[in-house]
């Protein structure tokens, strides 16, 4: 339990100072891509976990690999995480701090889920026409799942819309059942 308290006051504090800094968006955006290199990646997440390097070596090692691709603001997260040995918490301090932004009036976060990458202007394209609907800002992120065969899936917030063809397809089973 102290480790989700240790997770919450962390994000509180990354995202106080990043809208200090007026950065909150660009915050969220490197934290989203660390998180992405967390799931894909088994060195990285190896590298965050083990007890076997001390975490001023981790945080060295992140730096020179790393580089300016990450603000001094992630560079803290990620050295106390360590620190705290939570660095299997990572994904859950990513959530949090897009949360609070997203609840304290910051920019929607939206996923794009297809089975083939989009171009990036259909994301914008789409990422404009929902910011013009909801009269907010709406920072898009897309991703792939060939699992889903065709269509898409679309998150913003807690919201999920599935026109995948996977789910339709799932649909015309459950109804046949």
């Amino acid at each position: 339990m102290r480790a989700a308290g240790d997770i919450r006051k962390l994000a509180r504090a990354v995202l106080a100072a990043a809208r200090e800094l007026d950065a909150v968006d660009d915050l969220v955006d490197r934290l989203q891509l660390i998180e992405g290199l967390f799931r894909e990646s088994q060195p990285f997440r190896h590298l965050l976990i083990t007890r076997r390097i001390a975490p001023g070596d981790k945080l060295a090692i992140l730096r020179k690999t790393l580089g300016a691709a990450l603000g001094e603001l992630e560079y803290g997260a990620l050295e106390f995480l360590m620190e705290q040995q939570l660095g299997s918490r990572l994904p859950e301090l990513v959530r949090t701090v897009a949360r609070l932004a997203a609840s304290q009036g910051g920019s929607l976060a939206l996923t794009i889920t297809t089975a083939e990458a989009l171009p990036a202007d259909q994301v914008r394209r789409l990422a404009d026409r929902l910011a013009k609907s909801l009269g907010r800002t709406v920072r898009a992120s897309a991703h792939t799942d060939p699992a889903l065969l065709g269509g898409l899936k679309l998150r913003l917030g807690n919201t999920l819309v599935d026109g995948s063809l996977a789910r339709r397809l799932e649909k015309v089973r459950q109804g046949l059942a």
